[in-house]
């Protein structure tokens, strides 16, 4: 069975993950015991890929389904719990194993051994569980902080790659929660605010899985951004849209009994250059300026007078070759809040293929 893209994204974490430990788990036998013997590297590379595999495991598999239910505290003694459990029980066995491979022993008979015993109570047992544990929440804060942070952000901020401002060309999607005032009323703020929570996290893989980037969250509104290259190859950008609304049919009941309200999204996609780059002191961020944004802030708030899910400007119409299972719709030219000439819009329909 083929893995999604988001899936494939969530491999590619692993292997880094992985080939970390790999890397640094024979580290602490080159400091401790010299190239006397290979053995206690073979034990450095193999506790490094067992605890590797095992925080790819807790921090991608375990702890995300866990997140939308636990409070950050709780989530951290769990995690804390987990690593101070298995990790030391890891190297326990893998130094066992290895004494029974070594010596031709028995488990028991090397347990009890002289050697294995000065081992765990005189030597540095202790030192390499400390030094497993300490590159293992290393690891764990690091990857937390980089999705804290957003897709690729931690890199470029320690990179310093926007230190200084750059002009680059994206394409924006500005997706928004159709009559969300409405839905407010309905079930209150608080059930909206758990509503918006169930949306993030539902559509998270969605817009992962067409090569988006979540840029940030604004009461009812999502902004996600491409480069040119991902945007327009595929058409990731326009079939983003009916992928999310697709996605979130199929979990309509779900939806309606868990919230009594079901998310309807509009959508605004537009392309041009924008100014990139890192702002702020006590809270940075890497922002973008120009008038990309206020144009795709405009074309939605279009978007409920025409009565069109979604508008496409001429710039982005015009760079994406449009899959077979979508046809455009001319909009015509429309005057836009704050702007002088009037702009081209488009709006984009499923078709139904024939029946092969």
């Amino acid at each position: 069975m083929a893995l999604s893209i988001y899936q494939r994204k969530k491999l590619a974490v692993a292997s880094y993950i992985i080939g970390a430990g790999a890397f640094l788990g024979p580290f602490y036998a080159l400091f401790s015991d010299g190239f006397g013997s290979w053995f206690p590297y073979i034990n450095g590379f193999i506790i490094g890929i067992l605890v590797a595999v095992f925080i790819a495991w807790v921090e991608l598999v375990l702890l995300p389904g866990q997140m939308r239910f636990l409070k950050f505290y709780k989530i951290l003694l769990l995690r804390t719990l987990l690593y101070a459990t298995v990790i030391p029980l890891l190297i326990f066995s893998v130094f066992l194993l290895s004494r029974v491979y070594r010596f031709n022993l028995s488990v028991k008979a090397a347990f009890y051994s002289d050697e294995f015993q000065n081992y765990l109570l005189h030597e540095d047992f202790d030192l390499v569980i400390i030094y497993t544990l300490a590159l293992a929440f290393v690891a764990s804060f690091t990857y937390q902080l980089s999705r804290k942070m957003g897709q690729g952000m931690f890199l470029n901020f320690v990179t310093g790659r926007f230190y200084q401002p750059v002009v680059d060309e994206k394409i924006f999607m500005f997706l928004q929660i159709h009559n969300s005032d409405q839905v407010i009323k309905k079930i209150g703020r608080l059930n909206f605010h758990e509503l918006l929570k169930e949306v993030s996290y539902r559509i998270t893989p969605v817009i992962l899985a067409h090569y988006g980037i979540i840029h940030h969250y604004v009461e009812d509104e999502i902004v996600v951004y491409w480069s040119k290259s991902k945007g327009y190859k595929n058409a990731h950008c326009l079939r983003l849209f009916y992928a999310i609304h697709h996605h979130f049919e199929g979990i309509k009941q779900e939806m309606y009994s868990k919230y009594e309200a079901f998310p309807v999204f509009y959508a605004a996609i537009h392309a041009g250059e924008v100014v990139q780059g890192e702002i702020g002191e006590i809270k940075s961020e890497i922002a973008f300026y120009g008038d990309v944004m206020n144009t795709a802030s405009r074309m939605l708030a279009l978007c409920h007078s025409l009565s069109k899910p979604i508008l496409v400007s001429g710039e982005v119409r015009s760079n994406t070759t449009l899959p077979s299972i979508f046809q455009w719709v001319d909009c015509d030219s429309q005057v836009l809040r704050g702007k002088r000439s009037d702009t081209h819009l488009f709006s984009l329909e499923e078709v139904e293929l024939p029946a092969s």
